[in-house]
């Protein structure tokens, strides 16, 4: 089996993951000589995956956990499978992951590779529902052939609940390119002509938050945070990026509801700016003063290694993966899920002391230099992928 006729396929639910997760790993596949392609549902960044070069195939995938509704995808993409006749599937994200594998399964690929990017279980979930997934888990794991952990914790907990061999699974780890996102690219100008575009002041504090608009995320709790420390700390400003993905995403929060809650909290209003999905991710970053991300499950989120490498000092809830990336009291601060009052003092401590703020961003910095650089996480997989296909020549 010679690399020249190896086919890929990255399967994930929406084309967001692969556009902004993905497409790294899959440019250094195929000028490791391997064909790549991609499926996952038409959304506003399918187009651009596209004129990367790689093929897309259209494949919904409902984020629905009722299995029933899944059904008419196994098929379609099994169907693909089929035809296209791949010799390594690699699913993503706990839902692309069930329906990928299930698929795989039926199309009798050789090989089926597994990225945890956070299981769908969580320490704050209901016991009966996290036992169901569990089990869903090992069900499927019988069909995976190896396994990239994002998190140690993650790779911990796979093999303690019987979800993956030792043998079976290794941590890669999360990385970003981080020359690409480096403060000292930009100029204090640049900045300033950033926020004017974004209607904030030059002299106030921007706290800044990346995920998409669910509850999952924790935007609840910082909204109610948010009231709690303007009314004793004016000068924050908050900048949030993300979107929802339409008619795909459960708890989801609207733009009615948004549009209601500004209508009864002004002095909120006057501070929020929600950018939707964005492009210019390093940009919004140079210009914020720290990084919020108040969730409530995470894989090991990108967003936050982003924002260490742009010299930022991190929020983050003590859960499995952004714990992992943040060092507590030293690259930022870690509070409890769902502590709103926790929540609003870390951003109120952060907004009065600048020095606090420097020193966290450079130990950021450094950490995501050492331990979350891209290139590194690639070559990992790549070296699996390798071993993988030679063991089945």
């Amino acid at each position: 089996m010679g690399k020249g006729r190896v086919k890929i396929l990255e399967v994930a639910a929406v084309d967001g993951t692969i556009y902004f997760l993905l497409l790294p790993l899959m440019k250094e596949l195929e000028k490791s000589g391997y064909i790549v392609e991609a499926s996952c549902a038409r959304g506003d960044f399918f187009d651009k995956i596209e004129k990367e070069g790689f093929a897309v195939h259209n494949i919904y995938i409902s984020r629905s956990l009722n299995v029933f509704k899944h059904i008419n995808s196994i098929r379609k993409m099994a169907k693909l499978m089929r035809r296209e006749k791949y010799d390594i599937v690699h699913v993503h994200t706990p839902i692309g992951a069930f329906v990928g594998r299930i698929a795989a399964r039926f199309a009798r690929v050789p090989i089926v590779i597994y990225t945890i990017h956070g299981f769908y279980f969580h320490e704050n979930m209901n016991l009966f529902k996290s036992k169901i997934i569990i089990f869903i888990e090992k069900f499927l794991a019988r069909w995976t052939t190896f396994a990239f952990s994002q998190s140690y914790e993650d790779t911990k907990l796979a093999v303690e609940k019987g979800i993956s061999h030792p043998d079976k699974i290794i941590t890669i780890g999360n990385g970003v390119d981080i020359d690409f996102f480096k403060k000292d690219n930009f100029t204090r100008k640049e900045l300033l002509i950033k926020r004017k575009e974004f209607n904030i002041p030059s002299n106030a504090i921007v706290a800044t938050c990346i995920a998409r608009m669910n509850k999952e995320k924790g935007i609840f709790d910082l909204l109610k945070a948010a009231e709690i420390e303007l009314n004793l700390y004016p000068s924050i400003h908050f900048l949030f990026v993300g979107g929802i993905y339409k008619g795909n995403e459960p708890n989801a929060i609207s733009d009615e509801f948004l549009k209601d809650y500004f209508k009864k909290n002004s002095l909120c209003r006057k501070h929020f700016r929600f950018l939707g999905m964005r492009t210019d991710i390093k940009e919004i970053l140079a210009t914020s003063d720290m990084f919020v991300l108040p969730s409530y499950r995470e894989g090991m989120p990108r967003s936050i290694i982003e924002a260490m490498a742009m010299e930022l000092p991190v929020i983050a809830t003590n859960i499995r993966g952004s714990r992992e990336e943040v060092v507590d009291g030293e690259t930022g601060i870690l509070v409890p899920v769902g502590d709103v009052n926790a929540l609003s003092n870390a951003i109120i401590k952060l907004a009065k002391d600048s020095k606090l703020r420097k020193e966290m961003g450079k130990k950021g910095r450094e950490r995501a230099e050492e331990y979350f650089d891209e290139r590194k996480v690639i070559e990992k997989q790549i070296i699996i992928i390798e071993r993988l296909l030679n063991e089945k020549i």
